[in-house]
């Protein structure tokens, strides 16, 4: 077993839902809604259980004797502004708008 641990909250890999354009477009707008409504749900249901396994596994390293250490908010910003160059290249490709949507749900979601 590796003896530290770095807790940088830098990446989150949720369930995705992915639905073909297609087979949408076939449903009703009742029945779109119904879908629309239950990932919200599954959204809810699906961050709340990360959270508790990530807090049990947490636990379980630490008693198992790893050092962890957590990253503080100023050293993330710091790491953030290393790595912006790497949004910038990519705001041509992948759109403006694209980016500042994921970057406003991380800091909304990290409290900011």
């Amino acid at each position: 077993m590796q003896k530290y641990l770095s807790v940088t909250r830098h990446a989150y890999t949720p369930f995705l839902i992915l639905y073909s354009k297609k087979l949408w477009e076939q449903l009703s707008p009742q029945e779109q809604a119904v879908l629309r409504e239950a990932a919200m749900e599954g959204q809810k249901v699906e961050r709340a259980a990360n959270r508790s396994l990530n807090e049990k596994s947490l636990a379980s390293l630490k008693a198992k004797g790893m050092q962890v250490n957590e990253v503080t908010s100023a050293e993330q910003r710091r790491m953030f502004d290393k790595v912006k160059p790497v949004y910038d290249k990519n705001v041509p490709t992948i759109g403006s708008e694209a980016v500042t949507v994921v970057l406003d749900a991380l800091k909304k979601a990290r409290g900011g």
